[in-house]
């Protein structure tokens, strides 16, 4: 149960004395050069990075958010306008776009998003010479074993040594997991478009607050087949902290982290 709002987010809305409502709603579309009304979430150049547009709405008014409803949070409608030509309608950016928007839902922020594929956006998933639906698909498989319903997730606070690396996600520290979207910041579906040189990032990645001095089983996926790229076994310090790196990474990758007593998937 839950209503939605052409515009804005009325927050007391979802606070108030509503006590069967489910999730709040917020309704969105990201017009080229162009904030209003979310010029406190959004700068300009945000509607040139899908993974940005998304994360950032999230984390502003998402569950966890000081200005969210303490629910989960849909997107209902959004979509990408542009002032003239739609390269995303004739697929130049062979739907990076929808790859990163998707894959940036695994920040901590609790937003869900809901492409609106009417018009002028029909031909954005699925056009005349394109369909990428299967971007849902990888995503769900990469998500259907984490159990974020049990509770125990917060946000991973995962820290980059390179600021070129995002490393979004959330962890369950009781049970020693965790889940991380890593991106090249670089890799957006602007400058692939215009073929601007993006370069390879090398990056540690770390997260704290485990228990010390165990093993976690890291399963590192590739994030556009939805398949499994490799595992490894790394340690966990004496003060809870788990350091992995990345090396040479263009676009991106997911990796789920499995400690000990928890089930990793089969490779």
């Amino acid at each position: 149960v839950t209503t939605s709002f052409w515009t804005g987010f009325p927050r007391q809305f979802w606070t108030g004395d509503y006590p069967f409502i489910d999730y709040a709603d917020i309704h969105h579309y990201g017009r080229e050069g162009e904030v209003r009304p979310l010029g406190y979430v959004y700068e300009p150049s945000d509607f040139f990075d899908a993974a940005a547009f998304s994360q950032k709405l999230s984390m502003a008014h998402g569950a966890i958010s000081p200005n969210g409803a303490n629910m989960p949070l849909l997107r209902g409608e959004t979509g990408f306008v542009f002032e003239n030509d739609d390269p995303f309608s004739w697929n130049e950016a062979d739907g990076l776009w929808l790859h990163n928007l998707t894959w940036a839902g695994i920040n901590a922020g609790g937003m869900t998003e809901l492409y609106w594929t009417g018009a002028p956006t029909g031909r954005h998933i699925a056009g005349d010479s394109h369909n990428h639906f299967g971007v849902y698909r990888t995503f769900a498989t990469f998500m259907a074993d984490v159990p974020l319903a049990n509770g125990q997730y917060r946000p991973a606070n995962a820290e980059s040594s390179e600021a070129t690396l995002r490393a979004w996600g959330q962890k369950d520290v009781q049970n020693g997991r965790f889940h991380l979207w890593l991106q090249n910041r670089d890799h957006t579906w602007q400058n692939v478009l215009n073929g601007a040189p993006i370069s390879p990032v090398d990056a540690e990645v770390t997260l704290t607050g485990f228990a010390p001095n165990e093993a976690v089983q890291l399963v590192w996926w590739e994030t556009r087949s939805g398949t499994v790229l490799r595992e490894e076994t790394v340690a966990v310090d004496a003060e809870g902290v788990i350091r992995f790196e990345v090396t040479g990474l263009m676009s991106d990758v997911a990796v789920q982290g499995y400690g000990v007593g928890s089930d990793a998937p089969v490779v």
